[in-house]
């Protein structure tokens, strides 16, 4: 089957193994440019390293540059390794999260052109108004 995705980028979290791994697998086989967020690096089937977003720090492939991205989640584990990674490959990151302290650290820590917004988007209540 032919999806036509050579030259797409795509995004894949919890990439380490199972499903997630798969998917890089699969999606790199058809020509995508993968940017796989994980918290600890492997490789694929094929040999190639999948690097975690705390080890490819000083990478910077501008894959993203000028680019949004809107992380839920962003104040801990996968969803902050996203964040982390997408402010390397060039996005401007907004950190979304109930952690205040946390989501202005990270936020602080991705440079200028990122920033936090407090929501709970499990519940009415804790979602920003528009």
């Amino acid at each position: 089957m032919d999806l036509n995705l050579k030259d797409k980028v795509a995004v894949v979290s919890g990439a380490s193994k199972g499903i997630g791994l798969a998917i890089v697998t699969t999606l790199a086989r058809e020509g995508v440019r993968v940017i796989a967020c994980s918290r600890r690096r492997s490789k694929t089937a094929s040999g190639r390293l999948i690097s975690s977003a705390s080890n490819a720090e000083g990478r910077n492939m501008n894959r993203l540059e000028d680019k949004v991205a809107i992380v839920t989640g962003a104040t801990s584990g996968i969803g902050r390794s996203c964040a982390v990674r997408f402010a390397q490959e060039g996005a401007h990151v907004v950190v979304v999260g109930r952690r205040d302290e946390a989501g202005e650290a990270i936020a602080a820590s991705l440079g200028d052109y990122s920033l936090f917004v407090r929501a709970d988007v499990s519940c009415e209540e804790g979602r920003p108004s528009a």
